[in-house]
């Protein structure tokens, strides 16, 4: 399959014809920011024909992302976002086996996969779209997709705002690696598959309901924190179009830098989004999960 097939077939899979999709166009910057070059909102069925125009963009050094779900208004908030269709799994730095390996016995097979370029993305496509219009419908449902997460080890942003990488096109956040649909034909199922996280999700909410606030963090000046660490540590107070993601990637590399979870802990406190214990917590599981393997 070339492609461009690949984009459409994904596209025309994921959404209905007259669904708006999201594509935001991002370059990564020298410095190790993030740039957005081209954000835009059309059609699904549009949408299946832009492979040419977004081929070059990527050939120029940029990532090219879609909106997981359809908008109804052409903004990138959660706001925009009335329905779901499918439920996403983001599994960093793993291989197809392994990532099946995570679902196995506790999830049917995806009905889509994509080969992102430094990992897997899987997609149960729905039998009917779930309502997320409400603040309440779309936080149990954020709320499901963070219990999932956290049980598979996956990328903890559960956002229904989510950007992922657009099949048929190239990784370029160094080397160019293809993003490739790699599964197409799996079953839809029934929302009522993940209700063991939905009441697990629920549980969840209620202890965050009144999470501990945390101040932002000093660090020491000891040289047990390297200039590296501490360039890692500095890009949290940087902005970001996706915090909760670069917050994940940060806490992977100090773990990788050789600190541990309970240093981490001490170092990030009330930087970016680490400003409740529950959800530096959640991230560095997750990141744990992520960098040693599930325990």
């Amino acid at each position: 399959m070339s492609p461009a097939q690949q984009l459409t077939l994904f596209i025309s899979k994921q959404f209905d014809q007259e669904d708006l999709v999201e594509i935001r166009a991002i370059k990564n910057l020298p410095d190790g920011s993030t740039s957005v070059v081209k954000q835009s909102w059309q059609t699904a069925c549009a949408t299946q024909l832009l492979h040419n125009s977004l081929r070059r963009l990527n050939r120029n050094g940029v990532n090219i992302y879609f909106g997981v779900n359809p908008r109804v208004e052409r903004q990138g908030s959660k706001r925009a976002i009335h329905c779901c269709r499918s439920v996403w799994v983001d599994l960093d730095d793993l291989s197809i086996d392994e990532a099946k390996r995570r679902w196995s016995g506790v999830l049917p097979e995806p009905s889509m996969m994509i080969s992102s370029g430094h990992g897997i993305h899987a997609y149960w496509k729905l039998t009917e779209p779930v309502d997320v219009q409400s603040d309440d419908s779309r936080r149990c449902f954020e709320s499901m997709l963070k219990s999932l997460y956290a049980e598979l080890g996956a990328d903890s942003t559960q956002d229904v705002s989510r950007l992922l990488r657009l099949p048929g096109l190239d990784n370029v956040k160094s080397t160019p690696i293809p993003c490739e649909l790699i599964h197409s034909g799996g079953p839809t199922v029934p929302l009522s598959t993940f209700n063991r996280w939905f009441a697990a999700g629920d549980s969840r909410a209620a202890a965050e309901s009144s999470p501990t606030v945390l101040e932002k963090a000093t660090l020491p000046t000891t040289a047990d924190v390297t200039p590296r660490m501490r360039r890692v540590i500095a890009s949290l107070d940087q902005s970001s179009d996706d915090r909760s993601r670069r917050d994940f990637a940060v806490v992977c590399k100090l773990l990788r830098l050789g600190l541990s979870p309970a240093e981490i802990k001490s170092l990030v406190a009330g930087r970016s989004k680490f400003t409740t214990t529950t959800y530096l917590d959640i991230t560095i599981e997750n990141a744990v999960a992520a960098v040693f393997g599930k325990t």
